[in-house]
């Protein structure tokens, strides 16, 4: 029982650094600054994580759109949520 506690988990992987340094990012900053992500959420786990830490913080979403490479998984998670945006309009932001 003893070696079961004791044993170490080894060094953490890409996913879970850039998990932790997302979330640093994201409690340091200013409550009221808006943000645009760029490759993160890159899974559902961390659109999962991203979801937990807007309610914490009492923040939500106004809309996520993505690349064609992003997967299926992640886009039904936010079409799901009616966050998706089908088809961006980049020239009305201009």
């Amino acid at each position: 029982m003893r070696l079961e506690i004791s044993r170490r988990r080894g060094l953490p992987t890409a996913a879970e650094i850039t998990l932790a340094c997302m979330r640093r990012w994201f409690f340091a900053r200013k409550p009221d600054a808006g943000f645009v992500l760029t490759g993160f959420p890159a899974t559902l786990l961390q659109a999962k994580m991203l979801d937990e830490w807007l309610e914490v913080r009492g923040e939500t979403l106004q809309g996520v759109f993505a690349a064609e490479t992003v997967s299926a998984d992640l886009i039904e998670h936010y079409r799901t949520l009616g966050l998706f945006i089908e088809e961006p309009n980049f020239a009305a932001a201009v």
